[in-house]
């Protein structure tokens, strides 16, 4: 079968799907495997202190002029 310039056949343009999809039931199940693992939260040990106050922003280095 030789291609011709005129030929009366039209162009078949069509997306293979089957790719697609298998790249997402890929992407799906690494998701669902890798969702509980991230949601394993590491403790961490903070102190309560207590309420400290701000620094003045005079005391900061800063002047302000109003």
């Amino acid at each position: 079968m030789a291609f011709t310039p005129h030929s009366t056949s039209k162009l078949q343009s069509e997306i293979n799907v089957t790719p697609l999809v298998d790249v997402m039931l890929v992407l799906l199940v690494v998701f669902i495997v890798t969702a509980p693992l991230l949601t394993n939260a590491v403790p961490v040990n903070l102190q309560n202190r207590g309420h400290r106050p701000a620094r003045h922003a005079a005391a900061a280095g800063r002047e302000y002029r109003r």
